[in-house]
């Protein structure tokens, strides 16, 4: 699906808060509240939108990014729905590069991310992860 100028600034939009009602998007991007509304649900019925979520920023959260290298005949999709289990995050990535899957990890304490990365380390297929700890987040 081609996505035009005006469906990229309302994903802009949708991206900083889901939750912005369409009539303000529309008055910020100078069109009707009808063209959001249009907009919205056919990026949402062609998967271009795929879900809403929440981005919670704990006080004492600690966080990592981890990389993951496999096995070259293993079922990366199955090492992935692992990972993203074990990370509690929503973002865990099939990349492409040295690495086969990025994910980023939440954690209340370095003991647990510990933990978590070494439960990714021990899972079936693993064979190499390069972790990177987390000191600020930008929306």
């Amino acid at each position: 699906m081609f996505l035009d100028k005006l469906d990229i600034e309302i994903l802009n939009h949708l991206k900083k808060d889901a939750r912005k009602p369409f009539v303000k998007i529309a008055a910020e991007l100078g069109v009707s509240e009808g063209t959001v509304r249009g907009r919205v649900h056919r990026l949402e019925k062609t998967g271009i939108i795929k879900t809403y979520t929440i981005i919670t920023q704990e006080e004492n959260l600690v966080q990592a990014l981890v990389s993951v290298k496999i096995e070259a005949n293993s079922d990366i999709k199955k090492i992935a729905h692992k990972i993203a289990g074990i990370s509690d995050s929503n973002f865990t990535f099939e990349i492409m590069g040295d690495f086969d899957i990025v994910t980023l990890i939440n954690a209340h304490s370095t003991a647990e991310l510990d933990d978590k990365i070494e439960m990714i380390r021990k899972l079936a297929g693993v064979t190499t992860t390069s972790s990177a700890l987390v000191l600020k987040r930008y929306y």
